[in-house]
């Protein structure tokens, strides 16, 4: 699964930015550099990307602002991301070895399924990557702390901090993280980091924050739960039914398995192993995710929860759950250990159907923005190639002159 996402990285590239990307190359053509922290740390629609304006600004000012270096980052984030979960599988749990290299393939299959194509196409979108990889660093090593270095675990409370200058997401892992902490029984002087350092956080990434839909606060959500529950649902089983729907019978499913699974642990929690622990709140983490995305943004519709750049979260969530459910089945009933993974490996292979058509359909929006690339290159007035890639004339012609001088003719 791994190569194919590569290859379709490479079938989809395109040197020219897309949507969000414009604004941060527009800015660095006016003069923006990584230095001004005005800039650096100003408000992109509800989120703040200083990671990904220090990241964009390196491909234009070192790399020709072809893309390439974003690409690169993006696969190197997803080879440590799978490369630390089993190496943590490998080295830190008792699992039979069969369980582990399931464990270990179920990570690798979904985070590399092409079902997250948006994000494996869009440049821009190192910004989930890593804001994903480093909520899964940080339970990892908060739920192996005992065989941690510690002076690993001291540099631990910065990645909430970290985490918040990719994506609001990275919020939440503040407080899932201390939560799993605590109940781990962690060391006081970490937990105080974590909480310190999410605290600097959560005050850094409010400062001076505006709402980017005056007409829209997730505050009101509460008016419509059922909205933003139907959102949360779609969102959850569109890893598995990657087209337009409104009904998420699969997700309401995982949720009842994962509370149920969820309560058994907190009954046993003293026979938990630590990998379940990270399964656990791992889960918790994009539960955490999906419901704060749904209430910012169900009233878009619930086209929207299905979008493939969301399913890098739903993956991950996935991926918990059934290592979970694979764990509890081996120590519970050892005999249905086997069947147990060899129903896990048909689903992954049914479910692989889905990568001819995913495949088409990538490469068929690739080519369109292909086309409107070369298009708006040599013409920027041209209306259909600017609302294709979803180009400004009026706020980023200094773009195109930017990219007309690095590309040459």
């Amino acid at each position: 699964m791994a190569l194919c996402a590569i290859a379709l990285t490479i079938r989809c590239y395109m040197r020219c930015p897309f949507w969000d990307e414009w604004e941060l190359v527009s800015d660095i053509a006016k003069g923006a550099r990584p230095w001004n922290w005005h800039w650096l740390w100003s408000q992109h629609n509800e989120h703040r990307v200083a990671t990904t304006r220090l990241l964009v600004w390196l491909d234009v000012s070192a790399f020709g602002a072809k893309n390439v270096s974003l690409f690169v980052e993006m696969y190197l984030v997803q080879l440590l991301h799978w490369g630390f979960l089993c190496y943590a599988v490998e080295r830190w749990t008792h699992f039979s070895r069969p369980l582990k290299r399931t464990i270990q393939g179920v990570f690798g299959f979904c985070l590399f399924n092409l079902v997250q194509g948006e994000n494996l196409t869009w440049a821009f979108q190192v910004s989930f990557l890593l804001c994903i990889a480093l909520a899964t660093a940080t339970l990892l090593l908060i739920s192996f702390y005992e065989r941690v270095p510690r002076l690993l675990l001291s540099c631990l409370g910065a990645v909430p901090l970290i985490a918040a200058t990719n994506l609001s997401a990275g919020l939440l892992i503040g407080p899932i993280g201390l939560l799993l902490a605590w109940m781990k029984h962690v060391p006081r002087r970490y937990i105080i980091a974590i909480g310190l350092t999410f605290l600097a956080s959560v005050l850094f990434y409010f400062h001076g924050y505006s709402n980017p839909d005056p007409s829209h606060s997730p505050m009101l959500a509460v008016r419509d739960p059922l909205n933003v529950v139907a959102y949360l649902l779609v969102y959850m089983d569109a890893g598995w039914i990657p087209f337009a729907h409104r009904y998420g019978v699969l997700g309401l499913a995982s949720l009842i398995v994962f509370f149920a699974l969820a309560i058994r642990g907190i009954r046993y929690r003293r026979r938990l192993t630590a990998f379940e622990y990270f399964c656990l709140f791992e889960c918790a983490f994009v539960i955490a995710v999906a419901t704060s995305t749904a209430a910012g943004r169900a009233h878009f519709g619930l086209w929207q929860a299905g979008s493939s750049r969301y399913q890098s979260f739903g993956m991950l969530y996935w991926a918990a759950l059934f290592s979970l459910a694979l764990i509890t089945i081996e120590q519970n009933k050892p005999a249905w250990s086997r069947r147990a993974r060899q129903t896990m490996l048909a689903w992954m292979v049914c479910s692989s159907v889905y990568t001819p058509l995913l495949w088409y359909a990538h490469s068929a929006r690739s080519d369109k923005h292909l086309r409107a690339c070369s298009v708006l290159m040599r013409d920027p007035t041209d209306v259909e190639a600017q609302r294709t890639l979803y180009f400004d004339a009026g706020t980023f012609p200094s773009a195109l002159t930017l990219l007309r001088r690095v590309w040459g003719p």
